[in-house]
């Protein structure tokens, strides 16, 4: 069988869909990685391109979109961007049907218009889709355009109006990692039986960092972080908040979080890990808030080995906490909001989140100090990992393949050209 993994935000979806490639390739599949460079709106071609693709050994297509940087397209924009449309859209159609794979693999089916666009021709071509669901998407409120007013042949209005449960997706797979997502996915109106909860094929990556001893991992941080062989440290992990919350949120924040780090004992140290998008702006701003010795700051480090070796990881609702939690490092989230959807966490597990400076505070200090407090965030993480991941046994990646393979088996495949 051939399988099309297509990325979108490759930052967040290039770990998962390789491991699970991984596991479909050992079966004697053919499982590449389809590459549209620009396919997002986030740049990320300075961190994964082909060059990357062939160190890593994952084998890969590579698909081009046809963009109009002129001036006169730029002065005609909702005309230009149709004709990139449209002929876009004649062209991956073209790619689809030449050499039709078994199936293709998205992350969110709630992705950008050209995952939209992939999954309309697949359903117009009965190509299988099966969407791989590792974090929760909300749905926003479309953008209303001249375009998604067009006639409904043309297929911008459907890729533009965008419903989570339209009539492309009534056949797709959805994995998901745990029966939280799953819930998400039915409150979006996906029918439960189209769902399979597989688990996170990333936490499969553990299992090799976790076998390396945890002194060894540390002896080398202490090193490269210019740490005390006897320093502890907290790791704090960005994620752009400014751009869902606001810079005026950022500021207090940053202030609040000096005013809590600087009352931790001088052998306790700050980690600062930069999200992956996190512009140079905000960076600057995180070092001109955090000065002085207690401070260390980075961008490209291994994040598991960090993760690792953290007396404590705090973030809003990173991704990055969800590995920190599967990880079993001590772990708080910041939702000062309140915002449910800005939240990793239910009631069952809300001693792991905190809702004010103050609330904050008092946890950040009774982690790092308090043994029965920890005992307690034990648990309430334990229960958090049984409502949100399928299991940590190493085969998410296993199961997610096994999942693609039965569900091109039990398609209707009636290519049409």
């Amino acid at each position: 069988m051939r399988i099309l993994f297509v990325p979108y935000y490759y930052y967040m979806q290039y770990a998962p869909f390789q491991s699970a490639a991984e596991a479909l390739a050992k079966d004697g599949h053919e499982a590449r990685l389809l590459y549209i460079p620009g396919i997002s709106e986030r740049d990320e071609g300075d961190t994964y391109h082909p060059e990357k693709f062939r160190l890593d050994g994952v084998p890969f297509e590579e698909f081009d979109l046809v963009r109009f940087s002129s001036r006169w397209a730029r002065a005609l924009r909702p005309l230009s961007q149709l004709a990139q449309f449209l002929i876009n859209k004649r062209r991956l159609r073209r790619f689809l049907a030449k050499r039709p794979p078994d199936a293709v693999v998205i992350a969110s089916h709630l992705g950008g218009i050209y995952i939209r666009l992939i999954q309309l021709l697949c359903d117009r071509l009965r190509i299988p889709i099966v969407s791989m669901w590792i974090i929760p998407v909300t749905v926003g409120r479309e953008k209303r355009s001249l375009l998604s007013r067009l006639p409904s042949f043309f297929d911008v209005r459907d890729v533009l109006r965008w419903t989570p449960a339209n009539k492309h997706v009534r056949n797709h797979l959805f994995v998901a990692s745990g029966q939280v997502l799953k819930e998400h996915l039915e409150t979006l109106g996906i029918d439960g039986r189209q769902i399979r909860i597989t688990g996170n094929p990333v936490h499969d990556l553990f299992q090799r960092d976790l076998a390396a001893p945890r002194d060894e991992l540390r002896r080398t941080i202490v090193k490269e972080r210019e740490l005390q062989p006897e320093d502890r440290y907290v790791l704090l992990l960005t994620e752009t908040i400014q751009k869902v919350l606001g810079w005026d949120y950022l500021r207090s924040l940053t202030n609040d979080l000096r005013a809590i780090f600087e009352k931790l004992p001088a052998g306790i140290k700050v980690i600062v890990k930069f999200h992956p998008r996190e512009p140079m702006d905000a960076q600057i701003h995180f070092q001109d808030v955090f000065r002085g010795s207690r401070y260390r700051f980075c961008r490209d480090a291994e994040l598991v080995p960090l993760l690792r070796c953290a007396d404590l990881a705090i973030a809003h609702f990173s991704g990055a906490l969800e590995t920190a939690l599967a990880l079993g490092t001590p772990s708080l989230g910041i939702n000062f909001t309140q915002r449910q959807d800005l939240s990793l966490f239910r009631e069952s597990s809300m001693l792991l989140e905190a809702h004010s400076a103050q609330a904050l505070e008092e946890k950040v200090l009774a982690c790092l100090s308090d043994s029965s407090f920890r005992d307690r965030m034990a648990e309430a993480r334990d229960l958090w990992l049984r409502e949100n991941t399928c299991a940590l046994d190493g085969q998410n990646s296993r199961r997610m393949a096994e999942a693609i393979v039965q569900h091109i088996e039990r398609s209707p495949r009636r290519f049409r050209s």
